[in-house]
């Protein structure tokens, strides 16, 4: 990790909580072959050597698998990609290490210091007599399917094809939502209201908020009113914030979330008050927004009236605002230039004029008892309090308004452009139990709908435009990585088929990565599709395991039904020792625990439940698919 510049994250140390199950995996398999060549009677050092090379091979495949789905990870462009670096290179070093130890220090260790001889205890017995109740199970399930492996195949196709299905009803979001504690809210009030009143309605605002949240889960509370952005002009001075931290999250009754909520529809009907309150997580950006571009700003303030009216109504939205809702009341003088010329005043004249008088600009400096102080020349307050006072201000020896006319209008606070062209985004929040798929699905539907005039474009942005492009990438990211576990095990293998029968296993993974998201309620998210992609070099771990020790006995003269019973009933228990590693490792992870835990929640989710199915499809189905494939080859008396 130092030779590589990864620092100590959240993301890298996530890697290596997600690394200790993997660990231990090939030293699992080193030691459980040498044990079983030293109960059939070899000595220390030979049983070490012997059964190091039988697994060698099958596990250095299984580690070059693992790696290797991990790599298109490194070239994944955005957000994602470098968010899942470190981890990635993380595992990846954690992962070599573990191959290095256990296909050299393990056997070592073994030939020094296991003993030949063991005392068999009372606890050694009874799992000895149920891992031989087990085998019995194990070969009875197996020899059924063998028999009827066509029937076999079909129904696992058609569990597969059920969990595609199921894959519908799976909500998406781009992140998982985190509860951190922290609440911001903003508030905006009309321009000209002075910062006492601003500080008066923080005032209220803070009294509401600790009327919805207990102020025993408050751990802090900070009100900022007014802000300047230096200079002669003032920004801003009619909004605040207030910032609200929580305590952690096992210390409180509701998550930050429902405290959000609440708030939204405490402080949304607050007259003249333009509230925002938001929820900092992993981005900054809203669960789903309508990005309108256009030339024409007037049409464009319209159309995202009718698009806001439209949000509101949409099942899961909260608290929908446009980005020129906040908009700046201003009185403009449009002059007369006949008046002008009569007068001889020309427009810039005026401007500088006006300017001086209502910025004000320093234009000397007084020197009294050796302290100097600065002249600030303007028009006096009562010339600057309203129209009327603007009006019959005199400028250049003329009032104002005998050389043109006065108008009030209104304009946004800000103009957003992009690619030069004048855009309007409409954003939403999410009420509790809906995601940013599934508010942004519904509004991205409703819009197609939507007739809007020539030379007025939309799209989706916020997290829900984000996540098409982002789970895109992730989709790729997993098609390399079969593809490169294939590449590797056909390397390994020589062969194009068997890799192609231990490839299978992903379906199967997929499997219970389906129906564990479903019955958790746990939405597909990027962190999920890390699992997944996680899983495209784990899963196959068991197969290669399996497969390579079945064409061993093939080697030595057995037929594929015999090799492939006697593989499974042999790799049956370091694939479950190495599988039940990872998962025991990953509850801590899926469980969740701590403040911030929820991120990484989905990963563990996932990783359990495809490790899961495919240990228990791996151990029934890949012999059937072994056999099919390579039934032609063996005796009829087998067949």
């Amino acid at each position: 990790m130092y030779l590589a510049d990864v620092d100590l994250n959240i993301v890298s140390l996530a890697g290596l909580a997600i690394a200790v199950g993997m660990l231990v995996d090939n030293s699992i398999i080193v030691i459980e072959s040498i044990h079983r060549h030293r109960i059939q009677g070899k000595n220390k050092v030979t049983a070490a050597v012997e059964g190091t090379k039988e697994v060698a091979g099958a596990i250095t495949s299984s580690t070059l698998t693992t790696l290797a789905v991990f790599l298109p990870v490194l070239f994944v462009p955005g957000f994602s990609g470098q968010m899942f670096k470190d981890m990635a290179l993380t595992v990846s070093f954690s992962l070599i290490i573990s191959l290095l130890v256990a296909i050299s220090l393990v056997p070592a260790l073994s030939a020094l210091f296991v003993k030949t001889e063991s005392t068999i205890h009372i606890l050694e017995k009874v799992v000895a007599r149920a891992s031989r109740a087990f085998r019995t199970t194990h070969r009875g399930i197996l020899t059924f399917c063998l028999d009827h492996r066509w029937e076999t195949i079909g129904a696992t196709a058609l569990l597969f094809a059920c969990s595609l299905l199921l894959s519908g009803a799976i909500p998406a979001s781009l992140m998982p939502t985190m509860d951190q504690g922290n609440i911001s809210i903003s508030f905006g009030l009309v321009q000209g209201v002075d910062l006492a009143g601003v500080d008066s309605v923080a005032t209220v605002i803070e009294q509401k908020a600790t009327s919805v949240i207990p102020e025993e889960y408050i751990e802090s509370m900070m009100v900022s009113t007014g802000s300047s952005s230096g200079g002669m002009f003032l920004s801003s001075i009619n909004e605040g914030t207030v910032r609200i931290s929580l305590v952690g999250s096992d210390e409180r009754e509701r998550s930050t979330f429902d405290y959000t909520f609440m708030l939204l529809n405490e402080l949304g009907n607050m007259p003249g008050v333009d509230v925002e309150i938001m929820m900092h997580g992993m981005t900054s950006d809203d669960p789903a927004a309508v990005v309108l571009t256009g030339d024409d700003l007037d049409s464009l303030t319209i159309i995202a009236q009718r698009i806001k009216e439209m949000m509101d109504s949409v099942e899961g939205t909260s608290g929908v605002y446009t980005s020129i809702d906040q908009r700046i009341p201003e009185i403009t003088f449009i002059p007369d230039q006949a008046k002008l010329s009569l007068a001889g005043i020309t427009g810039p004249e005026i401007v500088t004029e006006l300017r001086l008088g209502f910025m004000g600009s320093n234009v000397a400096t007084l020197t009294e008892g050796g302290e100097e102080y600065n002249v600030f020349l303007r028009y006096p307050a009562d010339h600057r309090a309203d129209r009327v006072s603007l009006a019959y201000t005199p400028v250049l020896g003329y009032p104002l308004t005998s050389l043109g006319n006065l108008e009030n209008i209104s304009n946004p606070s800000s103009i957003d452009r992009e690619n030069q062209t004048r855009i309007v985004t409409i954003a939403t929040g999410t009420a509790p139990g809906y995601t940013s798929g599934q508010v942004g699905s519904a509004i991205e539907r409703e819009m197609e709908k939507m007739d809007l005039p020539d030379g007025v474009t939309w799209r989706m942005g916020g997290e829900y435009g984000d996540q098409g492009s982002t789970f895109s990438y992730l989709m790729l990211a997993v098609l390399v990585a079969i593809l490169l576990v294939y590449m590797v095990m056909a390397g390994q293998f020589e062969s194009l088929k068997e890799p192609f029968i231990i490839i299978l296993t992903v379906p199967m993974a997929l499997i219970g990565v389906v129906t564990i998201l479903f019955l958790s309620g746990t939405s597909l998210s990027i962190i999920a599709l890390i699992g997944v992609l996680m899983l495209a070099g784990i899963a196959v771990n068991d197969g290669i395991v399996l497969v390579d020790y079945a064409n061993q006995l093939r080697r030595k003269g057995m037929t594929a039904r015999s090799a492939i019973i006697q593989a499974a009933e042999v790799r049956a228990r370091p694939i479950i020792m190495t599988t039940m590693t990872t998962v025991l490792a990953m509850i801590p992870v899926a469980v969740g625990i701590g403040q911030g835990s929820e991120m990484w929640r989905p990963l563990g989710i996932v990783v359990i439940g495809g490790l899961f199915s495919a240990m228990v499809l791996s151990l029934v189905i890949e012999p059937c698919l072994y056999v099919v494939t390579a039934g032609k080859r063996d005796s009829p008396a087998e067949k």
